[in-house]
């Protein structure tokens, strides 16, 4: 998938970038278990601050449309809760 965001719209970056990944999963083209770029990879391709990506991650994590097994560096779009119950060290 493509990550873009523009910046000459009245819209915050991070906004963008929220609704991108957010777009990206309703329509498929995240597909279930795919991996996310890391926080860094992708704040270089998108031209913001790591610490506004890592925003994004943290929002969708908990709206429960990506998640982030650990020590996994990279967050993995996954159903609800599925990749918790495959981890024993972490309680559903």
């Amino acid at each position: 998938m493509d990550f873009f965001v523009d910046r000459e719209l009245p819209v915050p970056l991070r906004t963008q970038l929220q609704g991108l990944i957010e777009y990206g999963i309703a329509c498929g083209e995240l597909a279930p278990g795919e991996a996310l770029p890391s926080v860094r990879e992708l704040a270089e391709k998108v031209g913001v601050a790591p610490m506004t990506v890592s925003q994004v991650y943290a929002d969708l994590k908990a709206a429960g449309l990506i998640c982030r097994p650990h020590p996994c560096p990279s967050n993995v779009r996954c159903a609800p809760a599925s990749c918790w119950s495959r981890d024993p060290r972490i309680s559903a």
